[in-house]
């Protein structure tokens, strides 16, 4: 008795000198040390038996003998190791007393393992890392298994990092199970994890293998590496090394007193079970998606293309994605930001109570109840974390667009007047819809706007006690902007007169009818004619000239109402005729549309006038605040921000770190006019966000370049699906052109940039002003852009299933609320206007664009827009600048204050600009 607890004291102080010294080799380190740490196979004898038992430099082989008939030996096939099958989430322990917490701990980006030997010469880090440790006979085993698998990766991929990770998360994993094996411990829950962590893991590294051979046949280039399969790695990498860092405390501190095995349970559950499990799903998705589907060829494929697509689709949509929206939420983003954006989090879980809260409660109950839902999911994300994912997938767009519009709350607006740099002009200004003469650089070009912000915002809506006590209308409601819609493309379908006579008559009477059936109230009865008459003779004066057409080297029509005329008086003679017809104050609010019997032959006459249904003047005052034309004075610096849109008009800001000349009217002084504008369209998804919600670096920008911000407040969907985004930034663009003095802008450099959604919204901008006949920008900058609208699956859009802002339910309601279509029907469903989805811009179009920096992001779901985009400007030759970003999420501009790895990337951005701003 006595000699086996001299041998077994002998063996802990070996085991404990092998600790000592495995915190000083890295066994992760870089490939040249991995190389140059190859042990010859005369060393490895030395060092291995022929038992197969690996042991520390030691020549007391009577200690070795004596060991190994101490240490109870449990081996495992090949094939058991193989054959055993995926253990999910609910069959990894039958321990009832098992304790889930939110992991409190940070784990460093990179996560390493270490090893120790007492040979002369180093052991190789393909092998088992750890030799100086005395294990039994499975322990050789479990070694070539992990070597097989470095040696598998480094000869046939070129993801060694990865590679090192796998083997040694193995590695610890079957030290680890030995080690409990062996010396259990007062529950067997963490063996329990421990032996489904590692069969999960053998199974998922056969289909990430897989996918790690093909990720270079997606790269834009040699020195471009990068492409959703390698995001997908890289993220998978990073979920390894949270699990490695558990693995690495078990291993070290499990006899300790102070062992926290909960934690360690918690971890090895999260990381190693659940979400292996939901990794396996992924990447044999993924592997499918590239063998049977792509083949490298292209980056997208349309659920159309059959079986394969659909099944992959379905994946994306129904697969369980839980693991990756508990305490493990952001695993593969740097630990400050994977903090902030589980913050985000918790704050939907008690918006979400909130939205669905439909009990009558008062405003403190309400907030009360909101605040203890997002508590419970603090506390226990995962038990939450499947309410959470059901609401994300419910595709609800006004439950995404409500809480995307927390960044426009009175807090978040004010935050960066508090944080960011004071400016000396941050003005609200709103455009006028009416005609503009644009000098274009084939001539001049007349630009009639489209209908412009159909709806009525709040100026309509805060209506006072006594309006209601005297039953006053109700506001225009949503099915007033749906209806006009339609109106719209129907009459702006008409190629002739006489076909849209016609077709107003059709308007009409189902307008009339609308307003019988009490579907339309008189404020929007009133409103919508009026709206509906303008645009009627809009497009009786197109088609006026469109008949001129005829007359060759008068009239050239360039696109949808734009012209270039080289007759100045016919040009002169247009704009006296069209203008008062069209956009007059005086023009009558009561207007309706022509009767069968009336004839066509005059422009204005083709209208009976009827008698007002609201004669009150309290309603007609109403009507003259919201009808199409705004009567703001833009010049104006008096003009104040009500916090919306007026009725037929655009919203801008003007943005200037310091005055400059003409920015304020009446104003002299100030610094001379600028050489660049920055004309900035901000993101949102199509469907929600502000100008002043993208203050938060917008500020920066005008501290860092000094050159006005003029950015635009595009009308949303779904209530504005396409075309109207691009019609107005459009029609915002080519006044700033026109009215550059009133910006502080000399109006010769523009760039237009944009991010995610206005990442579209520039390049289409840009795509309509070739079409139109309008200059060019200098230069355009989309960031981080969603460039393909159509529902296609792609290697970065698998990225949806664990990304924390852009997921796969908040992906497909703005695809659905920007195409106007229902999310149920978005793979049904091929878009392939331009403007919609630039990527798909034909080369004539492409290959005239200005000079473009496209900036992705690695771990955006939307980096494979960016990669097709930026695959086909290099095809055509298209000057243009390319640059990836790591570690950070889509939309990181928005918290660029948040982490090192923000600031880092904006810092990157600004030198893209400067970049643009010296050598345009």
């Amino acid at each position: 008795m006595e000699e086996e607890n001299r041998i077994e004291a002998q063996v802990e102080n070996i085991v404990v000198d092998a600790k000592d010294e495995l915190d000083d080799v890295d066994i992760m380190g870089k490939e040249e040390e991995v190389e140059s740490a190859k042990t010859t196979e005369a060393e490895m004898d030395d060092i291995v038996d022929d038992g197969g038992v690996a042991v520390v430099d030691n020549n007391d082989k009577e200690l070795e003998e004596q060991t190994k008939s101490l240490i109870k030996e449990e081996t495992l096939t090949e094939e058991e190791f193989v054959s055993e099958p995926m253990l999910s989430h609910s069959q990894n322990s039958n321990d009832n007393n098992t304790i889930q917490t939110s992991s409190s701990s940070n784990v460093a980006a990179t996560t390493t393992i270490t090893s120790t030997t007492r040979t002369s010469a180093p052991i190789s880090t393909s092998v088992a890392p750890d030799l100086s440790t005395i294990v039994s006979e499975p322990f050789f085993m479990k070694n070539e298994r992990s070597k097989e698998i470095f040696e598998r990766w480094r000869n046939e991929t070129a993801h060694l990092s990865i590679a090192r990770t796998i083997a040694s998360t193995i590695f610890l994993l079957q030290e680890n199970i030995h080690s409990f094996t062996v010396r259990p411990i007062r529950s067997n829950k963490i063996l329990v994890a421990l032996e489904s962590s590692f069969l999960n893991l053998v199974k998922t590294e056969t289909q990430a293998f897989d996918v790690a051979k093909s990720t270079h046949q997606y790269d834009l280039a040699p020195e471009l590496p990068y492409n959703g399969f390698r995001s997908l790695l890289k993220a998978f990498q990073q979920s390894l090394e949270k699990m490695h860092e558990a693995l690495v405390e078990c291993k070290g501190s499990k006899d300790s007193l102070f062992f926290n095995a909960d934690g360690v349970h918690s971890t090895l559950d999260n990381y190693g079970v659940s979400m292996l499990s939901a990794w396996w799903v992924i990447f044999t998705s993924a592997s499918r998606l590239h063998n049977e589907v792509l083949m490298g060829k292209r980056y997208f494929s349309k659920p159309s293309e059959g079986k394969i697509s659909q099944d992959i689709l379905r994946v994306s949509r129904f697969a369980d994605v839980t693991p990756f929206y508990g305490s493990c939420a952001a695993f593969h983003l740097p630990d400050v930001i994977a903090s902030t954006m589980r913050v985000i989090l918790i704050a939907m879980c008690g918006f979400k109570s909130q939205f669905h809260n439909v009990k009558k409660q008062n405003f403190v109950m309400k907030n009360v109840t909101s605040a203890l839902e997002a508590v419970k999911y603090a506390i226990n994300p995962e038990d939450h974390s499947h309410q959470l994912v059901a609401q994300l997938r419910a595709r609800s767009i006004p439950f995404v667009k409500a809480f995307w519009n927390l960044t426009d709350s009175t807090f978040a607006r004010n935050m960066p007047k508090m944080t960011g740099p004071s400016l000396q002009i941050n003005s609200v200004r709103y455009i006028k819809a009416q005609c503009l003469i644009h000098q274009g650089p084939y001539g001049p070009v007349t630009v009639i706007p489209d209908v412009v912000s159909d709806l009525l915002y709040k100026n309509l809506q805060q209506r006072t006690d006594e309006e209601k006590e005297a039953g006053e209308e109700e506001p225009l409601k949503s099915f007033y902007s749906t209806i006009l819609f339609g109106y719209v493309q129907k009459l702006e379908a008409c190629t002739t007169k006489e076909k849209l006579k016609q077709q107003s008559i059709v308007v009409k009477k189902e307008v009339d009818a609308f307003r019988k059936q009490h579907a339309l109230t008189s404020v929007e009865y009133e409103t919508l004619s009026r709206t509906l008459f303008y645009l009627h003779n809009s497009m009786s004066k197109y088609l006026k000239l469109k008949a001129l057409q005829a007359q060759p080297g008068d009239i050239t029509i360039i696109g949808n109402g734009s012209t270039t005329m080289k007759s100045s008086t016919q040009r002169n003679e247009f704009i006296r005729e069209a203008s008062p017809s069209i956009f007059s104050n005086a023009t009558s609010p009561t207007t309706s549309f022509p009767n069968q019997s009336q004839s066509s032959t005059s422009s204005t006459s083709e209208f009976e006038e009827d008698t007002p249904n609201l004669a009150e003047a309290k309603v007609l005052g109403r009507l003259q605040r919201v009808r199409l034309g705004s009567t703001v004075d833009l010049s104006s610096s008096s003009v104040e921000e009500v916090g919306a849109t007026r009725f037929g008009s655009i919203k801008t800001r003007l943005i200037s770190y310091k005055r400059r000349e003409g920015q304020v009217e009446g104003k002299q002084g100030g610094l001379p006019k600028s050489d660049w504008l920055i004309f900035h369209i901000h993101g949102g998804g199509f469907i929600a966000n502000s100008s002043q919600s993208h203050e938060v670096y917008l500020r920066s920008w005008a501290k860092s370049f000094e050159y006005p911000i003029f950015s635009i407040d595009y009308a949303l969907a779904p209530e504005h699906p396409y075309p109207r985004p691009v019609q107005e930034c459009f029609f915002a663009y080519v006044w700033a052109l026109n009215n550059a003095e009133t910006l502080g802008w000399t109006g010769e450099k523009v760039l237009v940039t944009g991010d995610s959604a206005g990442g579209n919204l520039t390049v289409a901008l840009t795509l309509r002003c070739i079409v139109e006949g309008i200059r060019l920008p200098t230069a355009i900058m989309p960031i981080y852009p969603a460039l393909n609208i159509n529902m296609e699956i792609s290697p970065s859009r698998m990225l949806t299933m664990f990304d924390v802002l852009l997921c796969q339910g908040a992906l497909e309601t703005c695809l659905a609320a920007y195409s106007n279509q229902s999310v149920d029907s978005l793979d049904k469903v091929e878009h392939t206007e331009m403007l919609m989805c630039p990527v798909l811009a034909p080369d004539d179009f492409l290959k005239k664009l200005p000079f473009t920096t496209v900036v992705a992001l690695a771990f955006d779901p939307l980096l494979d827009d960016s990669l097709e985009f930026v695959k086909r400007l290099r095809e055509l030759n298209v000057a243009h600048n390319f640059q990836v970003l790591d570690d950070v999420p889509h939309g990181f501009l928005n918290f660029k204050d948040v982490a090192r790895e923000t600031v880092a990337a904006h810092k990157v951005v600004l030198k893209l600009l400067k970049n643009i701003f010296d050598s345009c």
